[in-house]
């Protein structure tokens, strides 16, 4: 999106390095948290909640962060009501969404909570100097008016993923999709390794149909049928998108695979007693491991 509105393609793909900082915790529909609560045994609520209350003092000065970076102190000037109208909106539906929502919510609710708050202002407020990039042409567009069925057509995929999404992620829901979920319990593993907190249940839980990726799968076959797209050319932007994220998805299947393998061989938990004795170096331990195993 960034490229189309005349962003250098590498220098784009750094401002969203960046811009990630934050909302990434909740990114993919929530899956880096509900995994985390899946290898460790933790409520994912729980992580939620802990990264909610976090995360919105970073979102609050990311987009003055971006902005410096793009156009330094002066540009932060021109344009600090409307950064701090976008890092405090999003800020504030991360912490109630994360906290009393749910863990697949908090990056698209602010997202677009964020977006219609900067369009509403944006209709009162203007910079007064817009800024380029260097040697970037002057900007030649004309205004094109839709009507509002087309504005709620174009707004329907977005809205129908937040319900469904909304939907899978309540208790109440969760519960009864959850009935249908296959178990494998793993015999020759299964509480042979010991924790403080007691024996570790290993056990695949094959959430197939209460997981995030359900309701998004759900989401844009509903959408498919509201933009009149026909089975068959949903078929084929499904495997396009199958195949242009081929190696992301075995990458991220293998990433997942050794999480479970660390807990299960007992491997994690031998390097969390091991670390324990580093004490005040424990921060910077962390993270030279961290950077060992990516």
């Amino acid at each position: 999106m960034l490229a189309g509105l005349g962003f250098n393609p590498l220098y784009a793909a750094g401002i969203c390095l960046v811009a990630n900082a934050a909302p990434v915790v909740f990114g993919a529909v929530g899956t880096p948290v509900i995994t985390a609560g899946a290898v460790t045994g933790i409520d994912a609520m729980a992580i939620s909640q802990m990264a909610g209350r976090q995360l919105p003092f970073l979102s609050l000065l990311e987009p003055f962060l971006l902005v410096m970076i793009i156009s330094g102190w002066r540009g932060v000037k021109e344009v600090w009501p409307a950064a701090l109208l976008i890092g405090a909106s999003f800020a504030g539906m991360m912490f109630v969404s994360a906290n009393f929502l749910n863990p697949m919510l908090p990056a698209i609710l602010s997202s677009l909570f964020s977006i219609t708050c900067q369009v509403v202002f944006l209709h009162y407020w203007k910079p007064k100097k817009v800024w380029r990039f260097k040697d970037e042409p002057p900007v030649t567009f004309r205004i094109r008016e839709h009507s509002r069925g087309a504005v709620l057509k174009a707004w329907s995929i977005f809205i129908v993923l937040t319900i469904l999404i909304t939907d899978w992620g309540l208790r109440s829901v969760k519960a009864i999709l959850d009935t249908v979920d296959i178990k494998i319990v793993f015999g020759s593993l299964n509480n042979m390794i010991i924790t403080d907190s007691g024996p570790i249940a290993v056990i695949y839980n094959l959430n197939w149909l209460s997981a995030a990726g359900t309701s998004i799968l759900a989401a844009a076959a509903i959408s498919a049928v509201l933009l009149k797209v026909s089975p068959l050319q949903f078929l084929k932007i499904f495997w396009e998108t199958l195949t242009t994220l081929r190696q992301a998805l075995l990458t991220t299947a293998c990433v997942l695979g050794f999480a479970y393998a660390a807990n299960w061989s007992g491997m994690t938990v031998t390097l969390g007693r091991a670390f324990t004795v580093t004490s005040m170096a424990f921060p910077f331990v962390s993270a030279f491991l961290g950077w060992l195993c990516s």
